[in-house]
């Protein structure tokens, strides 16, 4: 049976050892260790490779790769994802230079599926910042099952958040610091997320993502149809953003949020700044917390929450901000009811399209007599796939 932390016995192809070789120095960071081959990345990336050679026409969507993570019994939650096709001879040195400069990685796996003389090679590289105790990727219902991790230097505060299959989002009770232990009881049959989120210099930060199945040996969902490019116009795209999330707000019973064009301002500009660094965090050099730039913007809140996400579309993004479970409870907490949508977009070094998606939520003061709340956890992060 799969378990989540755990790396398997793998025997690496000889396309795949390369392709690690020449990425690992692309992906190394001063005053870190050398990233450490994963062999359950590289199930995944396997698995990814496969999709692309068979021709499907997005192998690194979202979904395809979080269902190979989770197919492969992977917790990391948003591995950085390339894919280069060519000469079985060539492909390998033409994957690092699609890396950026300023990525960086602890962990990393490639896959390489080989057909009709072109080889297809997929490298997925993580940072991984949560290593975990072995935890079962399928139980049976009503069973118990202890989570147990070390966050690495620089991380503090774990939390746990676990979405049921009937999609509500709990809260869960963590014990220790660095090294944490929770127990978790799975009594609905069906797919659980569990989440595990830690605070670091940036602010709060998503460290691992498990998709346990209760009652069913595999935790991967049916992927649906892609949600299609997004609109020229950056203002539809965020309304088509703001639309889903009153949708799913509506299916739980929750009353839709008023969109607010200062939100709105809020979120695009640290959008904008996120695109700018190449970096998806709460707390930017220079921006202070969501918290700061609100009241720069002279904008009164008893508490504001904030999402951010990164995908090829503004609503990939988004999709990615429902399915982890820290941010969803954000979407469904009941105190706001206004909210800003915000994004940036680009295009990387290797043609594909880039958005970086803020989502502040915001409940109002009561009265002239409130000051604002700290924000302090929640703000989320989410990174697509």
């Amino acid at each position: 049976m799969l378990r989540y932390g755990v790396e398997p016995r793998l025997e690496f192809a000889p396309i795949e050892r390369r392709a690690m070789e020449l990425a690992s120095p692309r992906l190394h960071r001063p005053g870190d260790p050398s990233p450490a081959r994963s062999p359950v990345l590289a199930l995944a990336a396997r698995e990814l490779a496969a999709l692309a050679a068979s021709g499907d026409p997005a192998p690194l969507s979202r979904e395809h790769v979080r269902d190979a993570l989770w197919n492969a019994a992977a917790s990391d939650p948003a591995p950085l994802a390339y894919l280069i096709s060519g000469p079985p001879a060539r492909v390998a040195e033409a994957l690092s230079p699609v890396i950026s400069a300023r990525s960086f990685a602890g962990h990393l796996g490639a896959g390489v599926v080989e057909r009709d003389g072109t080889a297809w090679l997929v490298l997925l590289a993580s940072p991984r910042r949560a290593p975990l105790r072995p935890f079962p990727r399928a139980v049976a219902v009503g069973d118990t099952a202890v989570l147990e991790g070390e966050l690495v230097t620089g991380l503090a505060e774990p939390r746990l958040f676990v979405t049921a299959p009937d999609g509500t989002v709990l809260e869960r009770s963590v014990s220790g610091e660095r090294r944490f232990r929770a127990a978790l009881h799975f009594d609905k049959r069906g797919r659980w997320l569990v989440e595990v989120v830690g605070r670091g210099l940036n602010g709060p930060e998503v460290l691992a993502l498990l998709a346990v199945g209760a009652g069913e040996e595999s935790p991967a969902a049916a992927t649906g149809p892609p949600a299609g490019p997004d609109p020229a116009d950056p203002a539809a795209a965020e309304a088509r953003v703001l639309e889903a999330i009153n949708a799913t707000r509506g299916r739980y019973g929750l009353p839709p949020l008023e969109a607010s064009p200062a939100l709105q301002a809020v979120a695009r500009a640290h959008s904008a700044e996120m695109l700018r660094q190449g970096l998806l965090a709460h707390i930017l050099p220079g921006s202070g917390t969501i918290g700061e730039r609100l009241r720069r913007a002279h904008i009164p809140f008893r508490k504001v929450m904030e999402n951010l996400a990164k995908g090829q579309t503004a609503l990939a993004a988004h999709e990615a901000t429902e399915e982890s479970p820290a941010h969803r409870d954000n979407l469904l907490t009941t105190g706001p009811t206004r909210v800003g949508v915000g994004i940036a977009r680009a295009m990387l070094p290797g043609g594909g399209p880039v958005v970086y998606l803020t989502e502040v939520f915001v409940e109002p003061p009561h009265g002239t007599a409130a000051s604002p709340t700290p924000p302090e956890w929640r703000a989320r992060r989410a990174e697509d796939r």
